[in-house]
């Protein structure tokens, strides 16, 4: 087996630098303090110098989130072969469609590489109803069964997802199932929230004692369901002034989903509906949320609805692929059907009535994140991946 016989040296890949820094940094240095030597491998955007800063060791190539440009895909396979004489890794994982397609060309034909292939969600092409969803869900399906066929193993985040790809890709006795990217509970604790951040929180947003806190975090697009969640807003804001709608996250440009700032500006309610633009304090805005609401199209496996779980907050999200797999009906959260306003309003109704009934959700949010979404937990199956190529 590889990691029997001491190769350890290992590329991690990604195209998007903010979710590594967010998402795959933790893994790496869980990786490094249990013997394994790791480049991570991003492009250079706006977040390589964070990531650098973080001290693990990462170089640059250049492959950008959402290109398919035939000639940048094999420029970048060309720099990951260089990549892998210079650092002599024997096993390359890689995150999200791009990286998985430029790591199989790499790689493929090389059999002292070991290819892992992490799909962390099938996204706009897999919710879209129109002519170009449709289109480019056609080619998304040719890359991920070139993808395939080259990998070692698939890792996927929710059953659904594992589904597709098995079908489409024919590639079932490859895939592994692991929920979630793994999150750091000393850190998504209410204990170690920092106070005086909370603070400014609640003098930016005109905070008083019995408001009630309902929050968004995550990437400002469409099929996030964040109309959904602005209609509730508008709709809830204009009966009850002790409402305080806040939306937390980034634009996403090259999204074909994404809302633009005009858009959500539309939205906004001065005291009431409040963009608080992107942010890395995640943990202080949780920690002064009564309830937390996601209502996406869908999802590899919302990272976001499991921090909202370890800072034990009542969440409500929609019951679609990914999200459903997070939420346990009535026992963590409650489920509503996807694109439905209505059902969301009555929703934060019920649980902004309920104090009682919204702790609970919360404390068992916190017994499941700690139970089966420790990054310990999670980093441990992924190095079982490894180990079993």
């Amino acid at each position: 087996m590889l990691f029997e016989q001491m190769r350890t040296n290992i590329a991690l890949i990604e195209n998007f630098g903010l979710d590594f820094l967010n998402f795959r940094v933790p893994l790496v240095k869980y990786l490094e303090q249990n013997n394994f030597n790791v480049i991570s491998i991003i492009p250079k955007d706006d977040y390589f110098e964070m990531v650098k800063q973080t001290g693990i060791k990462v170089v640059a190539y250049e492959l950008k989130k959402n290109t398919f440009n035939p000639v940048l895909l094999f420029q970048a396979v060309k720099q990951l072969r260089g990549y892998q004489k210079e650092y002599g890794f024997t096993l390359v994982h890689s995150f999200r469609l791009q990286p998985n397609i430029t790591s199989s060309l790499a790689f493929g034909f090389n059999r002292e590489v070991k290819i892992i292939n992490h799909i962390t969600g099938l996204g706009y092409a897999f919710t879209g109803k129109s002519f170009s969803s449709f289109f480019y869900r056609s080619v998304i399906v040719l890359l991920y069964q070139l993808s395939a066929y080259f990998s070692n193993r698939i890792i996927v985040q929710n059953n659904e997802d594992m589904r597709i790809i098995s079908k489409l890709a024919f590639t079932s006795g490859k895939m592994v199932l692991i929920e979630g990217s793994g999150i750091d509970l000393k850190k998504f604790s209410r204990t170690f929230a920092d106070h005086n951040i909370i603070k400014k929180f609640k003098q930016n947003v005109s905070y008083t004692p019995g408001d009630i806190i309902i929050t968004f975090t995550g990437r400002i697009l469409k099929e996030k369901g964040l109309y959904e969640f602005l209609e509730a807003a508008r709709a809830l804001s204009a009966t009850n002034p002790q409402y305080k709608f806040l939306i937390a996250g980034w634009f996403d440009f090259n999204n074909p989903s994404c809302i633009s700032p005009d858009q959500l500006k539309n939205y906004l309610i001065e005291n009431r509906i409040i963009y608080l633009g992107g942010i890395f304090e995640v943990r202080e805005l949780l920690a002064m949320t009564d309830i937390f609401v996601l209502p996406t199209y869908r999802e590899g496996f919302p990272r976001s609805v499991i921090e909202a779980m370890a800072m034990e907050i009542a969440v409500v999200t929609t019951d679609v692929p990914g999200a459903r797999e997070s939420i346990t009906d009535n026992f963590n959260g409650l489920l509503i059907p996807v694109k439905d306003v209505e059902a969301l309003t009555k929703a934060i109704i019920r649980l902004s009535s309920d104090s009682p009934f919204r702790k609970k959700l919360g404390a068992n949010g916190r017994y499941l994140a700690e139970n089966k979404y420790d990054s310990n937990i999670i980093f441990k199956k992924i190095v079982d991946v490894y180990k079993g190529v």
